[in-house]
């Protein structure tokens, strides 16, 4: 009876306030008060909780042991079934290939592979660099980079034939030489696609909830739900153009179907990895490229450890090379006898470990970053409008373009200098210069947005946090003074007063938010370059 008597009482004066709404500003004071003592009594705690919003490790429920265990599981299995599986999947082919005789089926399985070409995701990982927040975007890049690593080490490891290789019947107008798979196009591409879209769905997680949480009526299942199931319906999709992208390169004769199946799972695995340890990952990333106190330790930590791997998948490939490939049944397809002197390298070993190369691009994109940090001031809070971004985007494909045809005309003459002078170096230009010299010359061309007036005196930040708290306590004093002053209102009157105030509630915590996300922001570019990820906490 008393919170009913409660819900019929409104205001008389002023603005209409409900006990919902009351205890509603109570609530934003109390998290405007809880972010001020954690960024006032230890900027160090509060640095490291607003990385942790960047940062979406917390937000996995599924645990680091768990994802090892299963990719664990489905290698064995491979291992087990592989060799059954291929002989019905040849069977398979050649009925498809039988009964399929659409010449524009085919093309169109061949351009749909585009989507997942080793070049065309790490255009796109560059093209999110000239677009959105650099870190994050460096960030996202490099772990691409690095699944492109890992699947050419699966190559190496599987050293699986490619079905043409094996049915000499099959007619291909792709004639690839290197390993099957797992498949680069369907691990890269669902890497790629699921960890960018899952990322960008727990990043904005907090921001939803926050809008949210001001209405106090049950919006129903489905508006509660809704980012929810998009994001299920855009995993979807994913799942679906990738398992599409599998049957193609099986139709065309290019990858097992099973290792296709095979390649979406490790990828997404492994996304699911990247996200589970993305806090840990985006320090190592800010300290790597964005704080210049400690670049150099790092990115010369990277720049060996990319020297040893380089050097000892180069050992693995000289001491596990057949030369008999190259004079083998596999290297009697009629597409290689066919173009006998494109068989210059032995088949398999020596095309998979060009892909290598990407070793290369990592060093010149953390050498790149760095560089372009100590050179622009406030890099990280640089905001630049649209119609710049698009400007230097396409200028930045056209050098792209440049690099990768001018590598090609290079001539060569061996496998050493083709894999230096139209892989290694060119991909380390590409990065250095994508990621460090081209965004310097955005200052230039004006392509570069200015730096947040953001205030460079703490105390003087301090002060303005102070003013924003004392400014949301005396809105709530206010609010529960005119409470005492209430009467009885018709029922239609209520039902008014009670939607203009949760109307009002919503818009006050939409500008509540932002509020603390500028403070945030503020505190962020002024002690972005003392900040120590790795100092103990104090108990």
């Amino acid at each position: 009876m008393e919170l009913g008597k409660q819900n019929l009482q409104v205001a008389l004066v002023g603005r209409q306030v409900t006990p919902n709404s009351q205890a509603y500003s109570l609530e934003k004071d109390q998290k405007i008060q809880k972010y001020s003592s954690s960024t006032s009594s230890n900027s160090q705690d509060g640095m490291k909780s607003i990385y942790s919003e960047y940062g979406v490790g917390s937000k996995m429920k599924i645990g680091t042991l768990k994802i090892v265990i299963i990719a664990i599981l489905f290698l064995i299995l491979d291992f087990i079934f592989r060799e059954d599986i291929f002989e019905y999947e040849i069977q398979l082919l050649s009925y498809l290939r039988a009964n399929i005789q659409s010449p524009g089926f085919y093309t169109f399985c061949k351009s749909i592979l585009w989507l997942t070409e080793l070049e065309t995701i790490k255009i796109l990982c560059i093209i999110l660099y000239f677009f959105i927040d650099p870190m994050i975007a460096f960030k996202t890049g490099i772990l691409t980079y690095i699944a492109i690593y890992a699947s050419v080490n699966l190559k190496f490891m599987y050293a699986i034939p490619r079905p043409f290789w094996i049915d000499h019947t099959i007619d291909v107008t792709t004639c690839s030489l290197d390993f099957s798979g797992p498949s680069d196009h369907t691990c890269i591409g669902s890497f790629f696609y699921t960890y960018a879209t899952l990322y960008y769905y727990f990043i904005n997680e907090d921001k939803r909830f926050d809008s949210e949480e001001s209405v106090s009526s049950d919006p129903g299942w489905i508006s509660r739900h809704k980012n929810q199931i998009n994001i299920f319906l855009c995993i979807s999709i994913i799942v679906i153009v990738m398992l599409f992208t599998g049957f193609s390169l099986f139709l065309l004769g290019q990858t097992f179907m099973f290792e296709s199946t095979i390649g979406i799972i490790y990828s997404i695995l492994f996304a699911l990895f990247c996200l589970k340890v993305d806090n840990q990952f985006y320090k190592y990333s800010y300290n790597t490229a964005f704080n210049i106190e400690k670049s150099r330790r790092y990115k010369f930590l990277l720049l060996f450890i990319c020297i040893g791997l380089f050097s000892s998948n180069l050992l693995i490939k000289q001491l596990t090379e057949d030369k008999n490939l190259s004079f083998s049944k596999w290297a009697q397809a009629p597409c290689i006898v066919e173009n006998g002197t494109h068989l210059r390298y032995d088949l398999g070993g020596d095309y998979t470990f060009f892909d290598n190369y990407i070793l290369f691009m990592i060093v010149g994109c953390v050498f790149g970053c760095a560089f372009a940090s100590s050179q622009i001031d406030d890099f990280l809070s640089r905001e630049t409008k649209t119609y710049k971004k698009v400007i230097r985007t396409i200028i930045g494909l056209i050098i792209i373009l440049g690099i990768e045809l001018g590598s090609q005309a290079i001539p060569v003459d061996n496998y050493l200098t083709e894999f230096i002078f139209r892989y290694g170096l060119p991909n380390y230009v590409m990065g250095y210069f994508c990621y460090g010299i081209y965004p310097i010359i955005w200052q230039y061309l004006c392509l570069l947005g200015d730096a947040e007036n953001y205030s460079t005196d703490e105390s003087e930040l301090d002060q303005q946090e102070e003013s924003h708290i004392q400014e949301e306590s005396h809105q709530t004093s206010v609010s529960s003074t005119r409470q005492e002053d209430t009467g009885v209102l018709p029922p239609i009157a209520i039902r008014n007063l009670d939607s203009n105030s949760r109307a009002t509630s919503g818009n006050d915590d939409l500008e509540t938010t932002k509020k603390i996300k500028n403070l945030k922001l503020k505190r962020i570019n002024l002690e972005r370059r003392d900040i120590d990820f790795f100092k103990p906490e104090e108990p």
